[in-house]
């Protein structure tokens, strides 16, 4: 589930668009008729909440290498693939990661996702993590941004039981 969900979201981001609202309760589990555990084999995930999306539209300096690529290879040019920025990815990635917080999810798990949305080998995300200061700069950021998120939502938790706690009293009536 770890493997589809980092998939889905390599796919979304290389694709040049972002959720703008990618947790995980934005996801729908569709079990097959089998009975059981859900596993990979029996279940699929499905994106829902699409209106949220936001596409990217390729830049100029993209579109004028499409057009002088077309011209030095005498061809009509190709529309350039967009990208979606660091900055939106990064957003994504970490409303995914503090929605599973609570999950129990290990630094294997984390390596496994890592791993599957770079699309290279567990060995690879490592080495990237010690040797790659951009990956883990982008890493952190996620990792940062999650957690702050959390301790948002801890915040707004503890306001709303002070609010239901305070006593409210009646209004006078002014004559």
């Amino acid at each position: 589930m770890i493997e589809q969900l980092a998939q889905t979201a390599r796919i979304l981001h290389n694709s040049g668009a972002n959720h703008r609202d990618f947790y995980l309760s934005h996801f729908l589990l569709h079990q097959s008729q089998k009975m059981g555990k859900p596993s990979p084999d029996n279940c699929r995930i499905f994106l829902i909440d699409l209106h949220r999306m936001r596409i990217h539209k390729p830049s100029r300096t993209a579109w004028i290498k499409a057009a002088v690529k077309g011209l030095l290879k005498r061809q009509r040019p190709r529309t350039p693939q967009s990208k979606t920025p660091s900055r939106w990815k990064m957003r994504d990635v970490s409303g995914l990661h503090y929605s599973s917080r609570d999950l129990g999810l290990t630094r294997g798990d984390l390596i496994r996702f890592m791993s599957a949305y770079e699309n290279t080998s567990r060995r690879e995300v490592l080495e990237a993590l010690k040797n790659n200061r951009p990956f883990r700069n982008f890493w952190r950021k996620v990792q940062k941004r999650a957690l702050n998120l959390h301790k948002l939502e801890q915040r707004r938790a503890r306001n709303q039981r002070k609010a239901e706690t305070t006593v409210l009293t009646t209004a006078g009536t002014q004559h």
